[in-house]
């Protein structure tokens, strides 16, 4: 399955991705000529040395040179194919199944360790990087993929992880899909996912879907299947394809209600007439036969509630705090002091609660453009690293369990600070452009937020979810989170 209708996945990537094909990167001004990054560098798609040539049928200007001895250093597969028993000694090296722009950067990343990955090329690199078993480029793509889900495109990207057998991307893009399946039923990528993955999302305990919408996006998948096998959509028809994908009885029809199941369900004409009568039992009295083969249980529902943090502590903007004073005199700035670089957040529900994610927008008293960092997560023993550059966006999946009344900290801790440079004509980076930022500061919390630590007691906040679940919050340290998605589960 492809990404291309979602997905623009070559024009903007010739055109504002690769103006040379033979350009070299360039070197950071503190960058010694003669280091091996540098010397990698300079001869990555440069004929100086090359002793392999790669070409594209149909591509009569691509040609990339290469060096056997790099390319079997980073790859097993170019390794058995230049030294190996069988292996190839001359000619160009033909690329039926991976188009330029995609190789191009391959090479780039096989010769200079890095890439910047966008939605427009993720996929398509995912597959050269598993053509040629690099993993950590494989890995790469899976980080990047499980940090940038989206509703139009969440089907696919499942089917490309069982594809490319990334497991966390796999469990990753499950609960994304559970966590917004009334959104991504509807999209045109639902429509076209493969049989065995729809009975992978089925198999779900929790949807957020209520059952009779979930009933008719099923169905309107099964149309298109049946139109693009030129059959007429028929009851017979429709059943037939329900059956042979496994997904019939999997849908919990006496969850239903008798008006929706009389007037949506019946009609549709998938269904016996034996199992029409024992699910119109099962749904007016309560008689569910232990031989039914329809799925009985219902579906947990959840709606995810977006919580933002100005919500609940006062804006900051109205407290006047300039950025010598945001620091307060009781709580003085100290760069080894880990409460400046930490953000404890200690929370507790009226009702179970899921805490999805968070997403991570710090606020700053001084930064400069290109600062980066790894923020640390930890909750209940574990701990969960993700990067952070300035000016993007940043989400931690969490995806906790808090029971009612049950007090937990969740702690955000800032590590691997670096400055950046990034040369507008050029994306790739290069070690050297890592340099250590110690004058950057954060936004402390307002000082009222802060006294946990010194007093030993937390400071709660009330908080209403549009249900009305009570969830109360209590803060210090820095101002990191931005917002969170929570779950109410009872």
């Amino acid at each position: 399955m492809s990404l291309e209708p979602y997905f623009d996945t070559e024009s903007n990537i010739e055109a504002n991705c690769i103006q040379n094909d033979l350009e070299t990167l360039y070197l950071a001004d503190n960058q010694q000529n003669d280091s091996i990054l540098s010397c990698l560098s300079n001869i990555c798609l440069n004929e100086d040395l090359a002793d392999v040539y790669f070409s594209f049928p149909g591509e009569e200007s691509r040609r990339y040179p290469a060096h056997k001895m790099v390319l079997s250093l980073r790859s097993p597969v170019f390794k058995a194919m230049f030294y190996g028993t069988f292996s190839q000694q001359n000619g160009d090296v033909e690329i039926l199944d991976i188009k330029p722009s995609t190789f191009n950067l391959l090479l780039r990343y096989i010769y200079t360790d890095r890439v910047k990955l966008t939605g427009q090329i993720v996929i398509s690199l995912l597959y050269a990087a598993q053509k040629y078993q690099i993993q950590s480029l494989l890995t790469l793509g899976e980080s990047f993929l499980c940090n940038n889900l989206w509703i139009r495109s969440a089907c696919t990207i499942y089917s490309n992880a069982k594809l490319f057998s990334l497991d966390q991307l796999k469990q990753d893009t499950l609960k994304f899909i559970a966590l917004n399946a009334a959104d991504v039923f509807e999209v045109k990528d639902f429509l076209a996912v493969p049989a065995n993955d729809l009975v992978d999302i089925l198999k779900l305990e929790t949807i957020n879907i209520t059952e009779v919408k979930l009933f008719q996006s099923i169905l309107k998948w099964v149309d298109v299947k049946l139109g693009k096998a030129q059959k007429l959509i028929t009851g017979q028809n429709r059943r037939g394809i329900l059956l042979s994908s496994g997904i019939l009885y999997l849908i919990a029809f006496p969850s239903l209600s008798i008006d929706d199941f009389t007037k949506i369900v019946v009609p549709t004409g998938i269904l016996t007439d034996e199992e029409q009568l024992q699910l119109f039992k099962a749904i007016t009295m309560n008689e569910i036969s232990m031989w039914t083969k329809f799925r009985v249980k219902p579906r947990n529902i959840g709606k995810v509630i977006k919580i933002s943090i100005d919500d609940i502590i006062p804006s900051l903007e109205n407290m006047h705090l300039q950025q010598n004073a945001s620091y307060n005199s009781r709580c003085p700035m100290n760069e080894k002091d880990s409460l400046h670089r930490t953000q404890n957040i200690y929370l507790r529900a009226s009702k179970t609660i899921r805490v999805v994610s968070a997403n991570i927008k710090p606020k700053f008293v001084s930064v400069r453009p290109g600062y980066a960092c790894t923020v640390a997560c930890t909750f209940r023993g574990k701990t969960v690293d993700q990067k952070y550059t300035y000016g993007e966006n940043c989400i931690i999946h969490i995806d906790e369990e808090f029971t009612s009344n049950d007090a937990r900290n969740i702690v955000f801790e800032i590590k691997d600070e670096r400055q950046e440079k990034i040369s507008p004509n050029d994306w790739f980076r290069t070690s050297s452009r890592y340099q250590p930022s110690p004058n950057v500061q954060f936004q402390m919390l307002p000082n009222k937020y802060n006294i946990g630590r010194n007093q030993r007691k937390l400071n709660w906040n009330k908080y209403f979810t549009p249900v009305k679940n009570r969830i109360d919050f209590s803060f210090e340290g820095i101002y990191l989170v931005d917002t969170f998605d929570v779950i109410e589960l009872d």
